[in-house]
């Protein structure tokens, strides 16, 4: 490459890092460091400024079940509707920012030269201007199709920017822009008192769904190892996911009491499937398996009470919890072992534990995140993961399982490397049991 290519070259690499300083790709608006200049002559000419904040509260939660760029799309949807007020309900010289275009924090700048005549800008009308949007974008949630946007919670708050000559005025937006924020959190504790209530409700009264997913041995589909039960709240709920069911009850420390649920009605629920050889596989949280006594007899009571046997069950254990005493652990495990009980990690490769974790723990199966297997047909550096994998379940005399298959060509190359068995919505989808009525 000659000087001027590189030249041209590195003028354009300097031109994309501007305009994604300037504008957020994604929604396609103006970010707060392009406009800040104009905010600031605003402030010098008329004194003071009107702010708003839109929050989105739980969009993590939501992005992790969607993935990015549902999620992406759901942020463009929602700029969308915050444009579209714009529009009909405020100035041309009021602005509509996003604070930068790695955060869902959007922001109205209220110009006091927007305002109808007889009208000044106090904290009053911001206030009504924000209880308009509160009100629009209800409406819009309601009669949105997407089922994810009727499920973001969406926060307000509002602040104004008072000149102040002797400090300096950048300074000034940021911290009116914080003030906003403290306003529009400030109702977020009472939210999460009202979804323990809700949550607890739900364990209390035990309103849990259970779905269970063939596991298979990949040189014969139709030879059934066993199935792995899958647990969610109730239909059109907060926690109709198990992601959100169980995201919300690890951060309201409701985590233990929700696996003890779970797991009495994946056993209620999976009478008349489970008999013979056949394996039921029960995620569980590794506090559970800590507390062996209460937890043991617990178990062997509903086992006892359905006629079920610890030999038909395998404990999963996932990767994602942190075991933070192994000589503890180990020893609560083998309690169950005593038993009977089987022994899976869930999630292997994609959580806390080591390789040499998972020697320590030597686990009858080992299964292979999802993620991993994702494309693993063209990604050879998954592959190379699942030899690794492979090659420590034959050493610990484990039996890796392969979660997640979703295409033809993933299963192909799964069973080109011989891994024994597999699950997934290619081979099969989670169903109720049919002879639970």
């Amino acid at each position: 490459m000659d000087k001027k290519s590189q030249i041209d070259s590195d003028l354009r690499a300097v031109k994309l890092k501007l305009d994604n300083i300037l504008r957020d790709n994604n929604t396609k608006l103006p970010t707060l460091p392009s406009t800040i200049e104009r905010l600031r002559e605003e402030i010098e000419l008329y004194g003071l400024l009107g702010i708003i904040v839109v929050l989105l509260q739980g969009g993590e939660d939501i992005e992790s079940i969607i993935e990015w760029k549902n999620y992406d799309k759901l942020l463009q949807e929602f700029a969308g509707f915050l444009s579209e007020f714009k529009e009909t309900h405020l100035h041309p010289n009021d602005l509509l920012i996003i604070r930068d275009s790695h955060t869902c924090e959007f922001l109205f700048a209220i110009s006091a030269s927007s305002l109808p005549n007889g009208t000044s800008l106090t904290n009053d009308y911001i206030v009504s201007i924000s209880q308009t949007l509160k009100s629009f974008l209800d409406a819009y949630q309601q009669i949105s199709s997407n089922p994810q946007m009727q499920k973001l919670e969406i926060e307000l708050g509002h602040s104004r920017v008072l000149h102040n000559p002797v400090a300096r005025i950048e300074r000034q937006i940021y911290s009116s822009i914080e003030e906003a924020k403290r306003i529009a959190t400030h109702y977020f504790p009472h939210r999460t008192i009202t979804k323990r209530k809700l949550l607890s409700e739900v364990i209390a009264n035990e309103r849990i769904n259970t779905q269970f997913q063939a596991i298979v041995f990949l040189n014969d589909l139709q030879h059934i190892l066993g199935y792995e039960a899958l647990s969610s709240g109730p239909i059109e709920s907060s926690f109709d996911t198990a992601e959100m069911l169980f995201t919300w009850a690890e951060r309201l420390r409701l985590d233990l009491h929700l696996d003890i649920v779970c797991r009495k009605k994946a056993l209620q629920n999976a009478v008349g499937l489970i008999n013979g050889n056949t394996k039921l596989f029960l995620n569980t949280n590794p506090r559970t398996i800590e507390n062996p006594r209460s937890s043991i007899d617990r178990f062997m009571s509903i086992l006892d009470e359905l006629k079920m046997k610890p030999e038909n069950i395998i404990l999963e254990i996932t990767e994602r919890t942190a075991i933070d005493n192994f000589d503890i652990f180990e020893y609560s495990l083998a309690r169950f072992r005593d038993q009977g009980f089987g022994i899976a990690i869930d999630d292997a490769g994609a959580g806390y534990a080591s390789l040499n974790s998972i020697a320590r723990l030597r686990p009858d199966f080992l299964k292979f995140d999802m993620a991993l297997v994702r494309n693993i047909d063209r990604d050879l550096i998954k592959q190379e993961l699942l030899f690794t994998m492979m090659d420590m379940a034959e050493r610990i005399s484990s039996t890796v399982i392969a979660e997640g298959i979703e295409t033809e060509t993933e299963l192909n190359t799964l069973q080109k490397f011989q891994v024994p068995l597999g699950q997934g919505f290619f081979i099969s989808r989670p169903i109720a049991n049919p002879k639970v009525k």
